[in-house]
């Protein structure tokens, strides 16, 4: 009975191999990704101060898809008299994977989806334009490498 049962493991484990055909990397989750920009980058501007973008970092969940990103900004307002600030925007949701290709559903809020690619390494995403908080133009940014929990 014993050697039927593994004989029966054996070929349902090369079924299911055999039988999946997808090429795209395995799921990006539990992990992070991070980036420390430098020079920080302005990501926005006005006539008074400069905004900076000087880190940021990316974590997934993969089993409940959860992710939480951290974005760390810097504002230099000296040429009008005043001073750096500096300060954090978090973003926090669900993710779905498709392929290489991920899906950023945050929660209720502000921030509209967004989407992002993904390698064994890295995590590509653009943030989408926020006039409330980070940029009024979308934000292209590559975190990585990949740092397993």
């Amino acid at each position: 009975m014993q050697v039927a049962a593994l004989v029966f493991a054996a070929v349902a484990v090369a079924v299911t191999t055999s039988c999946d055909s997808s090429t795209a990397p395995p799921d990006p989750g539990d992990a992070s990704y991070s980036v420390a920009l430098a020079p920080a980058p302005i990501i926005y501007a006005t006539v008074n101060c400069d905004r900076y973008l000087s880190y940021a970092i990316l974590s997934l969940g993969r089993r409940l898809r959860g992710f939480d990103l951290s974005i760390n900004v810097m504002n230099d307002c000296t040429r009008a008299g005043g001073i750096w600030t500096y300060g954090e925007v978090y973003i926090s949701g669900h993710y779905s994977v498709t392929d290489s290709v991920l899906i950023f559903t945050p929660d209720p809020g502000r921030t509209p989806p967004f989407a992002g690619t993904f390698d064994p390494t890295y995590v590509r995403l653009t943030l989408p334009a926020r006039s409330d908080s980070l940029a009024l133009t979308p934000i292209p940014l590559q975190l990585g490498p990949k740092m397993p929990f």
